[in-house]
Order: structure tokens, then sequence, then C-alpha cells
């Protein structure tokens, strides 16, 4: 990164310069085609800038991703205590039962008749 800083701080130092030689010139027919040339440089150093922002932005994310697999492989490569894992799984035994008296509810539900007819209670006796 602190390579990044001081190419990033050579790039905006050298725009600079440019900027300040562009506006420097003055205007004439002799001077038009040292200007353009001085407007091609710039922006080449802005491309630069723009290269070297996603370089740093795709190593911050290769990084990020780096530091997560790593996490997980040594997640994984811990035990887990034997007290651990039976809380673990009492939970998840937990959640089924919920989740199936849930679905059982839902059959019986299902397998009560709809009425198809629905009787006017002012014309009964």
């Amino acid at each position: 990164m602190e390579q990044y800083m001081k190419k990033s701080e050579k790039l905006a130092k050298a725009r600079a310069l440019l900027s300040q030689a562009l506006n420097a010139l003055p205007d004439g027919q002799g001077v038009n085609e040292a200007k353009s040339h001085v407007r091609q440089a710039i922006k080449h150093v802005e491309n630069q800038v723009k290269k070297e922002g996603k370089k740093v932005a795709q190593t911050n994310h290769e990084n990020w991703w780096g530091n997560v697999e790593a996490g997980i492989a040594n997640m994984a490569a811990s035990p887990m205590s034997a007290q651990a894992q039976m809380r673990s799984l009492d939970a998840l035994n937990k959640m089924i039962e919920e989740t199936q008296s849930e679905l059982d509810k839902l059959e019986e539900e299902k397998k009560k008749p709809e009425p198809t007819e629905i009787p006017d209670l002012f014309l009964q006796d």
C-alpha cells in the first residue's frame, strides 16, 4: 500500500505540473500542437491513476477474501468441544421438532373439509 501511495502521489504531482504547463502556454497557432501533446500526456496520467486504483481495489478484495478463507480454515481445523457439539445438536433437534409440529398443524388443517355452503342463520328454525 505504501508503494501505491508513493506512485499515486507522483502521478498527482505529474498531473498538476502538466496542468500548469498547459495553462502557461500562450494561445497561438504555433503552440496548439504542444498543447495537444500536453493534453494527451494528462490523459495518459489520468488513465494510469485509474489503473492503479483498480489494482489496489482488487488487492484489497483478495486480501479480505484470503482472511475470510483463513478464518474458515481455522474454524474447521479447531475441534469443537463435546459440550458445544451437544448444545448444537440439541438446538438443531429443537428446531426440527418445531418445524415438524408446524408441518403437522398444516396437514391437519388441510384434512379438514371445507364448507361447501354457508348456512343462513336467519332461515333456520
